[in-house]
């Protein structure tokens, strides 16, 4: 896609999945906000006030924090120069340098600042707070302040991640700080227009939020999905003058595609899916549409480098291209044994739209045919091949039918 503008709401949608924050929500919670994008902000709210209202019943994350004071009893260390300057032994008291331990901690800070945000913003979008989400908003953010927490303006993640490397946080903090992480990244529109932001790194939104989709629809399924999986390189070093075989494997880069799913009944069986957030086609310096040869290069390699000649399976698996373009087209080819596909997707439809395109690629990839040594071995359904209707992929029109290759 060549503007990064994109409709607020399918930014929600994108969000709700990057942040996997549909792992500790009931199912049906999150299938009501894909059908209706405008309750994704009352779901965050409604999982953060519930994960504050958790921790504050077993106690928020604490840190030590580094105090000085003039004391009427040690504690901690002296200091020397203020008590003798200020004459302190003569009133009873000695400085003190010592550590204590506070609620007042970046996390904390930031939640309660997620949840002031949330309220201001939910009340501005719904006046009338008719699901009183907003009160039960501020009602957090008043008893994390009555238990200590300071205020923060932003939600600073550096902050956090220097929190976690210096102490040590609490497990329980991770759906509070996702939910907080994803109320900050929310603009709620003050209209029910389409509104369109610009959102940074949006290439990687979309990655996240596609392996977040497919993870939640995959689940108590025949498939195993994994995201940045590490797929190794079958190497064998034939001669080098110095270097041995674990420098040159250093060498070579590390193939780590978006996603990959592996069919439980049939391991070494995969199809790997690669995001890219760019047009489907680019125009050659002919003038021609043309499907990006660096992709293909790319894809091909993940596939063919997975080969082992003991086992058949790993000379079928599949592989997937998904584009984030307005063109809303399938191609399917098989090249040398391996299946690769070519799909868009548009962002600048209803969030609705995108939820039902994304299902009907994973349909696409449930009919996938695993194929050894020409025979279909998978129990799937004929899969019918939409194709495009120009010459871009003249080259590419070898499909399968009915699990043929």
């Amino acid at each position: 896609m060549s503007d990064d503008l994109i409709r607020i709401k399918n930014i929600w949608f994108l969000l709700l999945y990057a942040y996997e924050l549909y792992r500790n929500v009931e199912r049906s919670k999150i299938e009501e906000c894909e059908q209706y994008p405008d309750k994704i902000p009352y779901l965050v709210a409604e999982i953060l006030t519930d994960a504050v209202k958790r921790r504050l019943r077993r106690d928020l994350s604490l840190k030590y924090r580094a105090r000085r004071a003039d004391l009427s009893r040690i504690h901690g260390s002296i200091d020397l120069l203020r008590t003798e300057t200020k004459n302190l032994l003569q009133q009873g008291k000695v400085a003190c340098a010592f550590e204590d331990i506070t609620v007042d901690t970046p996390a904390n800070r930031c939640v309660r600042a997620a949840l002031l945000k949330l309220a201001k913003s939910i009340r501005y979008y719904d006046p009338k707070d008719s699901d009183g989400i907003s009160t039960k908003c501020l009602a957090a953010a008043n008893r994390l302040e009555k238990a200590g927490v300071g205020y923060d303006t932003s939600f600073d993640f550096r902050r956090i991640r220097e929190f976690r490397r210096t102490s040590r946080l609490n497990a329980r903090d991770g759906e509070m700080l996702a939910a907080a992480r994803l109320a900050f990244s929310l603009d709620l529109p003050i209209s029910n227009q389409d509104i369109y932001k610009k959102h940074d790194r949006l290439w990687e939104l979309f990655e996240k939020a596609i392996y977040g989709f497919y993870h939640f629809h995959f689940q108590n399924t025949e498939w195993h999905i994994r995201p940045q999986h590490s797929m190794t390189w079958n190497i064998k070093v034939l001669h080098s003058n110095s270097l041995t075989g674990d420098q040159i494997c250093k060498l070579i880069p590390a193939m780590r595609p978006d996603i990959v799913l592996e069919y439980k009944s049939l391991p070494n069986h995969l199809v790997i899916i690669d995001t890219k957030y760019t047009d489907i086609t680019k125009i050659n310096q002919y003038n021609d549409p043309k499907l990006v040869s660096s992709h293909i290069y790319q894809l091909y390699t993940y596939l063919r480098s997975q080969e082992n000649n003991d086992d058949d399976l790993t000379k079928s698996s599949s592989g997937i291209l998904l584009y984030a373009s307005n063109k809303n087209n399938d191609v399917y080819a098989c090249v040398q044994g391996h299946i690769i596909g070519f799909v868009a997707i548009s962002l600048d439809v209803d969030a609705a739209l995108i939820r039902r395109r994304l299902l009907e690629i994973k349909s696409h990839i449930q009919h996938l045919p695993c194929t050894v040594q020409g025979k279909c071995i998978a129990t799937y359904q004929p899969l019918k091949i939409k194709q495009m209707s120009d010459s871009t992929v003249k080259d590419y029109r070898t499909c399968f039918v009915h699990g043929q290759t």
